[in-house]
């Protein structure tokens, strides 16, 4: 394979992952200047980067677009460099650095401020993060997801509607505190809780957030994260804390910064993954300013864009929700809130280990095939990600409740096979 035919599939696997759709992909072909009538706008994007790259690579036009990648997905910078490694291209470290250093410094320029924001922050800044941090908890599902929560006033457990989305899930879900250092595994350190929504659950499946109770006196001991309005604005530097991949607890210091912020949301750039959604992210004073919940391609607020970055629910729409948990039944409330305190039955006694009941049919499963359908073609959104991993959960405790294995009698026939085999040797 040539060097040009190697570095042009290189280049056409990252960029189709970072522009992500037909439109952000043609809007790259105009920038460039290249002639959009020759790129087929009804093909997928899959299909046209190749001929993308090969067109700019032709007219050299290949740093022109690495820098626009650049400028669209600063905070993938590393793996863009990692693409041109492995494709054997060198463009200069000044593509990545517009900060070029001098040969030879003024004595009166040799400190400075680099950026207009300071990196500079006092030392009690570390001992209010790390009194923040007790509070966060990992999440461990019925169904072996796990996700990141944090505590609040009067016992609360604060995460994502998508990983707890009603009772019956929350019921079966684990709260653990303490699991900060993989070592701790296995030892006391570690304080499970069970979530109790009897104790108090509401959620909000619009805004993707969830608060319900836990079963015992955990403030006490691991404190609480007070839900106040703080501010943010974009360019703010930020601060989460997750258990990412559901592993030790960990907190994101490094390039965080704001990118948008509402009273609705809050875009930020910041390593997340599997497991970090229901992580606390907080401003440089450590007030708590959003909840988050997805990372992805996300449309850019006032444009046509798609950029990637994460995306949290701002604070405002959680402030006044724990009052609301009160001693009443299953039951909508205003937007799209649901509040219990009754837990999953409040009239039936109901088996822990017992799978909950959902109501599958024909109309689900056509739409979890056809998100599995754009899974397979790289054409999966984040927020399509998260209903198909619900829709797949489902699917898991429809099959077990209709037509449950037969455990007993596997393992009868597994006993009965080995036998066998040591009965021929």
């Amino acid at each position: 394979m040539s060097t040009s035919l190697r570095g042009d599939i290189e280049l056409s696997k990252i960029f189709q992952r970072l522009f992500s759709s037909t439109t952000s992909s043609l809007r790259v072909v105009k920038e460039l200047g290249l002639d959009s009538a020759r790129t087929d706008s009804n093909s997928s994007r899959i299909s046209i980067w190749p001929e993308i790259v090969r067109r700019a690579r032709i007219r050299g036009l290949l740093p022109q677009l690495i820098s626009i990648a650049l400028r669209d997905f600063p905070g993938q910078a590393a793996k863009i460099q990692q693409s041109l490694t492995r494709a054997e291209l060198n463009f200069g470290s000044s593509i990545f650095d517009e900060n070029r250093w001098r040969t030879s410094i003024p004595a009166n320029q040799l400190e400075r401020m680099i950026d207009r924001f300071s990196s500079l922050v006092p030392p009690s800044s570390f001992k209010c993060g790390l009194e923040r941090s007790k509070s966060v908890a990992r999440i461990v599902t019925a169904r072996g997801a796990y996700g990141t929560g944090f505590l609040v006033a009067k016992n609360m457990l604060v995460t994502c509607h998508h990983l707890l989305p009603d009772a019956l899930h929350a019921a079966d879900a684990v709260a653990e505190f303490g699991f900060d250092e993989a070592e701790v595994v296995g030892r006391q350190e570690i304080d499970s809780a069970r979530c109790v929504p009897s104790s108090g659950f509401v959620t909000s499946a619009e805004q993707d957030w969830t608060i319900v109770g836990v079963g015992k006196d955990l403030n006490s001991k691991w404190g609480a994260i007070p839900l106040t309005r703080a501010s943010v604005s974009a360019g703010d530097r930020v601060f989460s804390i997750q258990h990412l991949y559901g592993g030790p607890k960990r907190i994101s210091v490094f390039n965080s910064l704001v990118t948008y912020a509402d009273n609705g949301v809050v875009q930020y750039l910041s390593d997340t993954g599997p497991g970090s959604s229901g992580s606390p992210i907080f401003n440089e004073s450590w007030e708590v300013i959003g909840l988050h919940r997805v990372t992805g391609q996300l449309e850019k607020t006032g444009s046509d864009r798609n950029l990637f970055r994460n995306e949290a629910i701002a604070i405002q729409q959680l402030l006044g929700r724990v009052p609301l948990i009160t001693r009443s039944s299953v039951g909508p409330t205003s937007a799209g809130v649901t509040k219990s305190s009754k837990g999953p039955r409040a009239s039936q006694k109901r088996n822990p280990s017992a799978p909950s009941v959902i109501d599958w049919n024909d109309e689900r499963n056509a739409r979890r095939c056809q998100l599995i359908d754009k899974m397979m073609q790289d054409d999966l959104s984040a927020h399509e990600a998260l209903e198909l991993e619900r829709l797949q959960d489902e699917m898991r405790k429809h099959l077990t409740r209709v037509a449950p294995l037969n455990w007993d009698a596997a393992k009868r026939l597994h006993a009965e096979l080995i036998q066998k085999r040591e009965a021929q040797k």
